[in-house]
Protein backbone atom coordinates (compact mmCIF):
# COMPACT_ATOMS: atom_id res chain seq x y z
CA UNK A 1 0.00 0.00 0.00
CA UNK A 2 2.82 2.37 0.83
CA UNK A 3 4.38 1.64 -2.53
CA UNK A 4 1.11 2.68 -4.19
CA UNK A 5 1.24 5.92 -2.22
CA UNK A 6 4.82 6.43 -3.40
CA UNK A 7 3.79 5.80 -7.00
CA UNK A 8 0.97 8.32 -6.63
CA UNK A 9 3.37 10.86 -5.13
CA UNK A 10 5.89 10.40 -7.95
CA UNK A 11 3.14 10.63 -10.58
CA UNK A 12 1.63 13.74 -8.97
CA UNK A 13 5.04 15.39 -8.77
CA UNK A 14 5.62 14.69 -12.43
CA UNK A 15 2.24 16.14 -13.40
CA UNK A 16 2.74 19.26 -11.30
CA UNK A 17 6.24 19.87 -12.67
CA UNK A 18 5.41 19.03 -16.30
CA UNK A 19 3.92 22.40 -17.31
CA UNK A 20 7.05 24.19 -16.14
CA UNK A 21 9.29 21.99 -18.24
CA UNK A 22 9.31 22.53 -21.95
CA UNK A 23 11.44 21.48 -24.85
CA UNK A 24 13.32 24.30 -26.55
CA UNK A 25 13.19 24.37 -30.33
CA UNK A 26 16.77 25.39 -31.11
CA UNK A 27 15.99 26.26 -34.73
CA UNK A 28 13.30 28.84 -33.97
CA UNK A 29 14.11 29.69 -30.37
CA UNK A 30 10.52 28.89 -29.36
CA UNK A 31 9.47 26.49 -26.63
CA UNK A 32 7.47 23.41 -27.46
CA UNK A 33 4.40 22.68 -25.30
CA UNK A 34 5.52 19.05 -25.01
CA UNK A 35 6.82 18.47 -21.47
CA UNK A 36 10.02 16.59 -20.84
CA UNK A 37 10.02 13.62 -18.43
CA UNK A 38 10.26 14.57 -14.77
CA UNK A 39 13.86 14.14 -13.64
CA UNK A 40 14.61 11.89 -10.68
CA UNK A 41 17.33 12.52 -8.15
CA UNK A 42 17.77 8.75 -7.82
CA UNK A 43 19.23 7.00 -10.86
CA UNK A 44 17.42 3.67 -10.36
CA UNK A 45 14.15 5.00 -8.99
CA UNK A 46 12.01 3.90 -11.93
CA UNK A 47 13.63 0.44 -11.94
CA UNK A 48 12.80 0.07 -8.23
CA UNK A 49 9.23 1.29 -8.70
CA UNK A 50 8.78 -1.29 -11.46
CA UNK A 51 10.28 -4.00 -9.22
CA UNK A 52 7.94 -2.97 -6.40
CA UNK A 53 4.92 -3.37 -8.68
CA UNK A 54 6.09 -6.80 -9.87
CA UNK A 55 6.58 -7.98 -6.30
CA UNK A 56 3.16 -6.71 -5.18
CA UNK A 57 1.40 -8.46 -8.04
CA UNK A 58 3.21 -11.79 -7.74
CA UNK A 59 3.39 -11.96 -3.95
CA UNK A 60 -0.26 -11.08 -3.40
CA UNK A 61 -1.23 -13.85 -5.79
CA UNK A 62 1.25 -16.60 -4.80
CA UNK A 63 2.04 -15.76 -1.16
CA UNK A 64 -0.95 -13.88 0.34
CA UNK A 65 -0.32 -15.22 3.86
CA UNK A 66 3.40 -14.35 3.73
CA UNK A 67 3.72 -11.02 1.91
CA UNK A 68 3.43 -7.91 4.10
CA UNK A 69 4.35 -5.10 1.69
CA UNK A 70 7.46 -3.46 0.27
CA UNK A 71 9.18 -0.12 0.20
CA UNK A 72 11.91 1.54 -1.82
CA UNK A 73 15.29 2.26 -0.26
CA UNK A 74 16.42 4.84 -2.81
CA UNK A 75 19.69 5.84 -1.10
CA UNK A 76 20.55 2.14 -0.74
CA UNK A 77 19.39 1.36 -4.30
CA UNK A 78 17.32 -1.56 -3.02
CA UNK A 79 13.79 -2.86 -2.67
CA UNK A 80 12.91 -3.86 0.89
CA UNK A 81 10.32 -6.64 1.00
CA UNK A 82 8.45 -7.21 4.26
CA UNK A 83 7.35 -10.79 4.80
CA UNK A 84 6.65 -13.46 7.33
CA UNK A 85 9.33 -16.14 7.05
CA UNK A 86 8.15 -18.80 4.62
CA UNK A 87 9.87 -21.50 2.59
CA UNK A 88 10.38 -20.52 -1.02
CA UNK A 89 9.26 -16.90 -0.73
CA UNK A 90 12.68 -15.23 -0.75
CA UNK A 91 13.91 -17.35 -3.64
CA UNK A 92 10.75 -16.69 -5.69
CA UNK A 93 11.13 -12.93 -5.24
CA UNK A 94 14.84 -12.97 -6.13
CA UNK A 95 14.08 -14.99 -9.27
CA UNK A 96 11.42 -12.43 -10.24
CA UNK A 97 13.89 -9.51 -9.97
CA UNK A 98 17.26 -10.28 -11.53
CA UNK A 99 19.55 -7.27 -11.31
CA UNK A 100 17.65 -5.67 -8.42
CA UNK A 101 19.03 -5.63 -4.89
CA UNK A 102 16.35 -7.06 -2.59
CA UNK A 103 16.51 -6.94 1.19
CA UNK A 104 14.02 -8.65 3.44
CA UNK A 105 12.40 -7.34 6.61
CA UNK A 106 10.62 -9.48 9.18
CA UNK A 107 6.86 -9.07 9.48
CA UNK A 108 4.63 -10.48 12.20
CA UNK A 109 1.51 -10.43 10.01
CA UNK A 110 0.70 -10.56 6.31
CA UNK A 111 -0.59 -7.60 4.34
CA UNK A 112 -3.92 -9.38 3.91
CA UNK A 113 -4.35 -9.80 7.68
CA UNK A 114 -3.26 -6.23 8.49
CA UNK A 115 -5.61 -4.82 5.83
CA UNK A 116 -8.54 -6.82 7.26
CA UNK A 117 -7.82 -5.42 10.73
CA UNK A 118 -7.48 -1.89 9.31
CA UNK A 119 -10.87 -2.17 7.59
CA UNK A 120 -12.43 -3.43 10.83
CA UNK A 121 -11.13 -0.45 12.83
CA UNK A 122 -12.12 2.01 10.06
CA UNK A 123 -15.67 0.62 10.08
CA UNK A 124 -15.94 1.57 13.78
CA UNK A 125 -15.31 5.31 13.34
CA UNK A 126 -18.91 6.32 14.14
CA UNK A 127 -18.89 4.03 17.19
CA UNK A 128 -15.83 5.84 18.55
CA UNK A 129 -17.10 9.29 17.63
CA UNK A 130 -20.23 8.57 19.69
CA UNK A 131 -17.93 7.87 22.65
CA UNK A 132 -15.94 11.07 22.26
CA UNK A 133 -12.93 9.61 20.44
CA UNK A 134 -12.29 10.85 16.90
CA UNK A 135 -10.09 8.58 14.82
CA UNK A 136 -8.24 11.07 12.60
CA UNK A 137 -6.07 8.48 10.89
CA UNK A 138 -6.27 4.73 10.53
CA UNK A 139 -3.87 2.66 8.51
CA UNK A 140 -1.76 -0.43 8.17
CA UNK A 141 1.55 -0.57 10.02
CA UNK A 142 3.38 -2.69 7.43
CA UNK A 143 3.57 -6.25 8.67
CA UNK A 144 3.01 -5.27 12.29
CA UNK A 145 -0.61 -4.25 12.85
CA UNK A 146 -2.78 -1.13 12.68
CA UNK A 147 -2.03 2.45 13.66
CA UNK A 148 -4.71 4.86 14.85
CA UNK A 149 -4.31 8.62 15.25
CA UNK A 150 -6.34 10.40 17.93
CA UNK A 151 -6.27 13.81 19.64
CA UNK A 152 -5.17 12.49 23.02
CA UNK A 153 -3.45 9.11 22.88
CA UNK A 154 -2.54 9.21 26.58
CA UNK A 155 -6.27 9.36 27.36
CA UNK A 156 -7.61 7.03 24.65
CA UNK A 157 -4.99 4.33 24.09
CA UNK A 158 -6.12 2.00 26.90
CA UNK A 159 -9.74 2.16 25.75
CA UNK A 160 -8.87 1.42 22.13
CA UNK A 161 -6.33 -1.30 22.91
CA UNK A 162 -8.75 -3.02 25.30
CA UNK A 163 -11.53 -2.91 22.69
CA UNK A 164 -9.26 -4.37 19.99
CA UNK A 165 -7.46 -6.84 22.23
CA UNK A 166 -7.26 -9.41 19.42
CA UNK A 167 -5.14 -7.26 17.10
CA UNK A 168 -1.88 -5.31 17.37
CA UNK A 169 -2.80 -1.64 17.62
CA UNK A 170 -0.51 1.38 17.84
CA UNK A 171 -2.18 4.56 19.08
CA UNK A 172 -0.47 7.87 18.32
CA UNK A 173 -1.25 11.57 18.28
CA UNK A 174 -2.87 12.94 15.17
CA UNK A 175 -5.31 15.62 14.12
CA UNK A 176 -7.72 16.36 11.35
CA UNK A 177 -6.32 16.78 7.87
CA UNK A 178 -5.63 20.37 6.90
CA UNK A 179 -5.88 20.98 3.18
CA UNK A 180 -3.64 23.67 1.80
CA UNK A 181 -4.95 25.66 -1.11
CA UNK A 182 -2.92 27.90 -3.36
CA UNK A 183 -4.20 31.29 -4.17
Amino acid sequence: MRSRALLALVAASALLAAPALAVADTASGRQSPVPTPFPSDWPNQMKLISASTKVETAARKRFPDTYAGNRLDLPGDALVVHRKPSPGFDEAIRALLPGVTVRYAYASHSERQVNAWTERVAADQDYWKGRGITLHGIGPDMGQGVFVEVDEPHRDDATLITHYDDLPLRVERGGPAVFLVGG
